[in-house]
């Protein structure tokens, strides 16, 4: 800790302030010693900050699955996010196991000192009577303390898009959602929220029962021998999208020249497709710094501030503007 506080001019008290999330510390302050943390790799002694102030310094961060690249990318922000505030995380995947869920809630208040869950990761199980703080992120809105992506934001932006480039006959292609007794009945998805920023209805809504790439690829056949006349696939996620996009360049298909294809989650592969992906960033380094900011303040018995959802940005690219881009 004396390091730390060399490199960041200040005193091991403030030092300690900053590690613990005590409040009233300046902002600035705040950020040059979390630079001097990250910068030399300090980590605080769990037991000892356990002792004196009652928490673990660890925090679980539950998910369906790590073999999704857009979940992959938001817990790696997470991850990242709770470095440079000297938290430690365990990875705890449910596999949409509620019995693995539930044992993940319950180390919460024990084991750890609070609970990110990551959208359906534990759907059907009660977040009601943890013995912890939890706060969902992504997904349907569970309880108070919930922060996502602005997926109206996101659908406006997909359908001023499309069209702009002069689409009309759009189809929308997201996964089915599953029943959760817990999850706020007005809550959206993105192919909700896009069926409620086209100016027309859509050509279609179809489902895949999950949201994989060989989902999206199976749906390619029933795109085309029911919807032929599509000139617009809007899906809701980049995985259901780089798959569809596949398999119709396989079967010859002219993308975009006959369908333009748009995903969300702005990952890495989306880049070196051909055509390259069209996609919405979701905002994950912001949502993960959100995420810690409300679970430190239910921690510290603060009220979170209320949040508006996180901030996306439109990535045009070759799936819907041709290998020409503008």
């Amino acid at each position: 800790m004396a390091d730390v506080a060399r490199e960041a001019g200040v005193s091991l008290k403030t030092v300690s302030r900053v590690v613990n999330r005590e409040p009233h510390t300046r902002p600035e302050v705040v950020e040059r010693v979390t630079r001097a943390i990250a910068e030399l790799g300090w980590v605080a002694h769990g037991g000892a900050r356990a002792m004196r102030t009652g928490r673990t310094g660890r925090i679980a961060i539950a998910v369906s699955s790590l073999a999704n690249p857009t979940t992959t990318m938001l817990v790696e922000a997470l991850v990242a996010e709770a470095g440079r505030r000297g938290l430690t995380v365990g990875l705890e995947p449910t596999h949409d196991d509620p019995e693995r869920a539930e044992r993940v809630l319950a180390a919460c208040g024990r084991l750890y000192d609070g609970v990110l869950v990551l959208g359906g990761a534990a759907a059907g199980v009660s977040l009601a009577g943890v013995g912890g703080t939890v706060v969902t992120v992504q997904g349907a809105r569970r309880g108070p303390d919930h922060l996502g992506s602005d997926l109206d934001a996101a659908a406006g932006v997909l359908v001023r898009h499309v069209a702009t480039m002069r689409r009309r006959r759009v189809v929308l292609l997201g996964v089915e959602r599953a029943s959760d007794a817990e999850a706020d009945a007005t809550a959206v998805t993105l192919v909700d929220a896009v069926a409620r920023a086209l100016a027309e209805p859509p050509v279609a809504v179809l489902t895949v029962a999950e949201g994989t790439r060989e989902a999206g690829a199976a749906a390619a056949e029933t795109l085309l021998g029911d919807h032929p006349d599509a000139d617009a696939v809007l899906c809701e996620t980049d995985e259901i999208a780089l798959g569809l996009l596949s398999a119709l360049a396989r079967r010859g298909v002219p993308l975009p020249g006959r369908i333009a294809i748009t995903g969300f989650g702005a990952t890495e592969d989306g880049r070196y497709t051909t055509p390259s992906l069209t996609t919405v960033d979701p905002g994950y380094p912001l949502l993960a710094r959100e995420a810690f900011d409300v679970l430190d303040a239910r921690l510290a018995g603060r009220p979170a501030e209320a949040r508006r959802p996180t901030p996306i940005e439109l990535i045009r690219r070759e799936s819907t503007l041709g290998t020409v881009l503008g």
